[in-house]
């Protein structure tokens, strides 16, 4: 919501609550019960006139302290008037952003009346809103007109309260300008402002928090849903202090809106579905200043225990002309300015899932007890001369062997260049066989597999490895599908494959040990995940391979 539209939000709430509070000063000293209905019956005509017609208020009860002018109001409704929207629309003449507010209990205490008469100032030690649910809807772009505020539309410039509490809200935006009609919600928990100062004809003042000089937020649950969205976000216990400048937020997920049936029948083509949980995510550093201007700066975030899996369906056809973006170029292609000193991530775990269209079987990669730490995540073209490159550091398991990973990112290039360099230690291969067997069609016998050194270098539209396995042991099974969609071996085809054009072992006895180079061309809709994968399937076959072609045959073969 831009600074314009939340003005025009407080200015609604705050002209009815103006009100209010001027009927309850200019009593003398008590005011009767029949002067408070007759105040609730005025209320919504004042309301009407100030906005217009579009808005109606209805209010359940007021009640004013004959003795301290406190007032508390309850069941506050303002809603727009439909029949006016209606005109409005037609007469392409809807104001760009419409509020349905209803609040359950207002209270004012300790109200200034002297600032009140003397300055036309409202100020007082505590506003209290309670259950507020606010619904702010973004009008369509073709029957809009441009925002503005005018000072008829302000019988009070000046408000400001010690303290603001808001207890369990509930705020739903609704973005119709966007194709996916983006819906945004909070609810729940509990907002403290402090220092709280709003003048709606001075410009916006981006060093204050919703206009007060600190601030705590609690939400029990935020939400995010796009019409005919693939994907649906969600959070709870988010929590922020601005004078710690820090943003908590746990049981995070991005989750597929649908079954992964239902969302291959919509996306058609071959595509990776993502599934990602946050049990808890720290931003520090979290400058909420330049986020109100639409830059997003954060000095470290931590993400603790996350879990991502990634799932591509090779039964699927590929999407004709479709280009996938690499990491680096969806960061240089984010719409908003990023700049991220530390991202780390404690203890997660990651798998990466193919359904193979040879064996109509899965096979996953799985990462487990994953720390990753990347420094330098940063779209900002000032930066990006300063600091080229992102680095990546990364330490998993792998079936049970340790796995490290460094990477660095070029930001300068925007065709998503990278280098990593991955190591990997000793493994019974036999572990390998629930990716072998569904992607390969092979079963691994037998395989002591020492060590692993990858190294790799993509430029943006081929990737050149040079690897290095050492290996003894190593005794394979060719498999085949049979008309009852089990997998059976095919012994005379695997023994000639053992004996004749395999290694059993990097080095040989009395040999010198085999490095393989390989060169991996991009395709057009090939991930990240997917090239990384690819590179070390095909390095590791070739180094088994007594003949160059042993690879082409094993990726080629049908089952």
């Amino acid at each position: 919501m831009n600074h314009t539209r939340q003005k025009k939000l407080l200015i609604a709430l705050l002209s009815a609550l103006t009100l209010i509070v001027v009927a309850a000063g200019i009593i003398p000293l008590a005011i009767s019960t029949r002067y408070e209905k007759t105040l609730q019956k005025k209320l919504p005509e004042w309301i009407a006139h100030a906005t217009d017609s579009l808005y109606q208020l209805t209010i359940e009860d007021i009640s004013i302290s004959p003795f301290t002018k406190n007032v508390t109001v309850r069941g506050i409704r303002l809603i727009p008037d439909s029949t006016k929207l209606h005109q409005l629309k037609q007469a392409k003449d809807l104001p760009s952003t419409v509020y349905a507010v209803a609040i359950e209990k207002f209270e004012a205490r300790t109200i200034h009346w002297s600032n009140l008469f003397a300055d036309k100032e409202i100020s007082c030690e505590r506003f209290v809103l309670h259950q507020p649910k606010i619904t702010v809807e973004k009008s369509d772009t073709n029957f809009t007109r441009a925002d503005r505020i005018t000072r008829a539309e302000i019988k009070i410039q000046r408000f400001s309260a010690a303290e603001i509490a808001i207890h369990q809200p509930d705020l739903t935006i609704k973005d119709f300008t966007r194709p996916d009609s983006l819906t945004f919600s909070l609810h729940g928990g509990n907002c403290i402002l402090q220092d709280w100062q709003f003048n709606a004809l001075l410009p916006e003042d981006t060093s204050l928090f919703f206009y007060a000089r600190k601030g705590v937020v609690t939400i029990d649950s935020a939400v995010l849903k796009k019409h005919n969205s693939l994907y649906a976000f969600k959070t709870s216990n988010l929590s922020f202090t601005t004078q710690e400048n820090t943003l908590v937020c746990t049981n995070i997920s991005i989750e597929p809106a649908m079954s992964r049936e239902e969302y291959q029948r919509r996306v058609v083509y071959r595509d990776e579905i993502f599934s990602l949980s946050i049990p808890k995510l720290i931003l520090n550093g979290f400058n909420w200043q330049q986020l109100s201007k639409g830059s997003l700066l954060i000095q470290s975030v931590t993400a603790e225990r996350p879990s991502l899996s990634i799932f591509l369906n090779r039964l699927l056809p590929k999407q004709p002309d479709k280009l996938r973006k690499f990491p680096t170029q969806i960061l240089l292609a984010a719409k908003m300015p990023i700049s991220i000193d530390t991202v780390r991530v404690i203890d997660g775990q990651l798998d990466y899932t193919e359904l193979s269209n040879k064996t109509k079987r899965e096979g996953t990669v799985p990462l487990r007890n994953l720390d990753l730490m990347l420094i330098n995540i940063t779209n900002i073209p000032h930066r990006i001369l300063q600091h080229k490159e992102c680095l990546a550091m990364l330490r998993a398991s792998l079936f049970g062997s340790s796995l490290i990973s460094r990477m660095q990112f070029y930001l300068d290039n925007p065709s998503g260049a990278f280098t990593a360099r991955l190591k990997g230690g000793a493994m019974d291969g036999k572990k390998l066989n629930p990716i072998t067997i569904p992607i390969a069609s092979m079963e691994i016998e037998s395989l002591n597999l020492e060590k692993a050194d990858i190294q790799l270098h993509f430029d943006g539209h081929q990737a050149k490895s040079d690897l290095t396995f050492l290996y003894n042991d190593l005794d394979l099974k060719i498999l085949k599908v049979t008309d009852e969609k089990e997998l059976k071996g095919k012994g005379l085809l695997s023994f000639l494959l053992n004996k004749a054009l395999l290694y059993p072992a990097n080095p040989l006895p009395s040999a010198q040990v085999r490095s393989i180079s390989t060169t991996i061309m991009r395709q057009p809709d090939q991930s990240f995940f997917n090239l990384l994968w690819s590179s070390i399937r095909k390095g590791a076959l070739l180094t088994a391979g007594r003949n160059e072609k042993i690879a082409d045959m094993v990726t080629a073969r049908k089952p």
